[in-house]
């Protein structure tokens, strides 16, 4: 069974055609996915120099993206990208909404419990540059790709048809799986 993880949620390149003041949801994110999600974008759509990035809860939910990211390029595995994404998201405080050293910290601290072989000054050097940047842009690419009747996050999709209820993800993993079913799934 296949599985990807796009750490992008609500975010957007702030573009000209869409851009506003601040993070709008409605007005802007729908615009830009729609403006950017064909095959055929404009430059701007994904060049965070002209169109800086956006995302719904500011700029440490945009950092929390870029690590979970670099996370998913670096790891040797899916399933340890999986179990850094667990500890990574489970480790949230309201204090990550204005302070990015406590973010930092549970980034690191995830990256000694679960991919403890990642070099911390590769991560480190992934998290504030290019690499980083390249794995945004392909989350965004990625995520503008479902289109605009992608409702929100988070948004699941099994076998190409998106989950109206994440509640429903194991049963519909179950039914969709192929071969002899997981201890799960009985």
């Amino acid at each position: 069974m296949e599985f990807e993880f796009f750490p992008w949620g609500n975010a957007y390149f702030n573009t000209s055609l869409c851009g506003q003041q601040a993070y709008d949801k409605d007005k802007s994110m729908y615009c830009w996915i729609k403006e950017c999600g064909g095959a055929s974008a404009p430059s701007e759509c994904f060049n965070k120099t002209a169109s800086p990035i956006l995302c719904q809860h500011g700029s440490n939910e945009c950092l929390a993206n870029r690590i979970e990211g670099c996370v998913g390029g670096l790891a040797s595995s899916v399933h340890d990208s999986v179990n850094y994404t667990i500890c990574f998201e489970g480790s949230f405080e309201d204090s990550w909404m204005s302070d990015s050293s406590a973010v930092l910290d549970a980034a690191e601290r995830c990256l000694g419990e679960t991919v403890s072989y990642i070099n911390p000054v590769m991560f480190a050097s992934c998290i504030e540059g290019a690499q980083g940047e390249t794995f945004d842009i392909a989350n965004a690419k990625a995520t503008a790709q479902y289109g605009a009747s992608r409702l929100g996050t988070p948004w699941v999709v099994v076998d190409g048809k998106a989950l109206q209820d994440v509640s429903d993800l194991l049963s519909t993993v179950c039914q969709s799986y192929q071969g002899i079913k997981p201890a799960g799934c009985t």
